[in-house]
């Protein structure tokens, strides 16, 4: 019922708002899962409230803009084999070797327990039932999500089997989203509250320790994504700014275009680290966000440099800096050396996208839809 309400207000919204209508759906989703998840002490009352909240649709993801490049000679899609069983799905993150890919059995009913594909070495398997992967590095290790709403719980699979890491005293719920070679998982810890609960960016350790929080000022925190050297990018109030945290850390806010006043922080790779901005400030009333102006932002975390307006809607960065996602009419693509450049499709597919640049730079991870309109995870070389 909740995402059929979250479709319908997204179909009726994003005209207006000049967002993609299913961009609505999936971050209304996502927005209401996290913020769901964080209500386990809060009575039904707060669970409705809380609903009614996240129903307005983010201004996060600008619409997709128009193709300025052609895919490379030589580029080719080829479609990773699924487990018997499966019929469709697609890929939604992969270590920075590919040698371990992960994604999601078609249809995926957020509602019900978790499915996930890992592919390794290109052989795919289903991983325990109930636990969604969200991250996996070089080494292996996969962490992701275990149980649903206020069942949640940040976990990795050792041994096959899926095992909770700690949370942090007294949080309800607990969500992960990153993790670095060094083996440190970030993630998202909820603690219950009135009339709200908070959320608060943690970080486990390598061997998965006892997590320490994130602060900022007292402010929500959450964190997007985990570098190598221990570096955390995330958002800090809801979508007030995006956000950075030392290994150390301390923390500052990421700086943004002139004329933007808020943003998210949404994934981190090397130093690279990508998000948006908008013209209103989270936490503005539904009008400020719907009217508000949003764009693509990508930060130089060593440099310091700020670039913004780029003709892609992306998921991932990749160390050197390019861009992978969606281009056009919905389809995969990158933006590498100024250019927004389509990925072929399957034959007879019409929609995909690029999910993440792996291994030497010119392969790519996704999915693309078929000639009979599933989607399905596919591997991109050559590009």
């Amino acid at each position: 019922m909740i995402d059929e309400q979250l479709r319908d207000y997204a179909r009726r919204t994003s005209s207006a708002s000049r967002l993609c209508a299913e961009d609505v759906l999936v971050r209304a989703r996502r927005s209401h899962r996290r913020r769901v998840a964080a209500l386990s002490a809060v009575s039904a009352l707060v669970l409705v409230a809380a609903v009614a909240v996240v129903m307005r649709p983010s201004v996060a993801r600008p619409p997709v803009p128009a193709i300025t490049g052609a895919a490379p000679d030589g580029c080719v899609v080829q479609p990773l084999p699924l487990p018997v069983g499966v019929t469709g799905g697609s890929v939604s993150t992969a270590d920075p070797t590919g040698r371990y890919v992960i994604g999601t059995p078609f249809p995926d009913d957020d509602m019900a327990p978790a499915v996930t594909i890992l592919w390794t070495d290109g052989t795919p398997g289903l991983l325990p039932t109930g636990f969604r992967a969200t991250a996996v590095n070089a080494s292996g290790l996969v962490a992701g999500t275990r149980g649903l709403l206020e069942a949640r719980r940040a976990a990795v699979i050792r041994g096959g089997a899926v095992v909770d890491l700690p949370a942090p005293d007294g949080a309800a719920t607990t969500d992960v989203v990153a993790v670095n070679a060094r083996g440190e998982i970030a993630g998202i810890a909820y603690f219950p509250g009135s009339p709200d609960p908070s959320a608060r960016a943690v970080v486990w350790p390598a061997g998965q320790g006892k997590p320490r929080l994130l602060q900022a000022g007292g402010k929500d925190t959450y964190a997007a994504g985990i570098a190598d050297d221990g570096t955390v990018v995330g958002t800090i109030g809801s979508r007030e700014h995006p956000y950075r945290w030392a290994a150390t850390g301390s923390g500052s806010a990421l700086p943004l275009p002139s004329g933007y006043r808020g943003g998210e922080g949404q994934a981190l790779t090397g130093d690279w680290a990508i998000g948006t901005a908008s013209t209103s400030r989270g936490g503005e009333d539904g009008k400020a966000e719907l009217t508000a102006r949003t764009v693509v932002v990508r930060w130089n975390l060593r440099t310091g440099a700020l670039d913004h307006g780029f003709r892609v809607a992306p998921a991932s960065v990749f160390t050197d800096g390019t861009l992978a996602g969606r281009v056009g009419k919905d389809e995969p693509g990158l933006w590498r050396d100024g250019v927004a450049v389509p990925l072929p499709m399957l034959t007879g597919g019409t929609r995909g996208a690029a999910a993440t640049v792996i291994g030497d730079g010119h392969t790519v991870a996704g999915w693309s839809a078929t000639a009979g309109g599933l989607p399905a995870p596919v591997i991109w070389r050559g590009c």
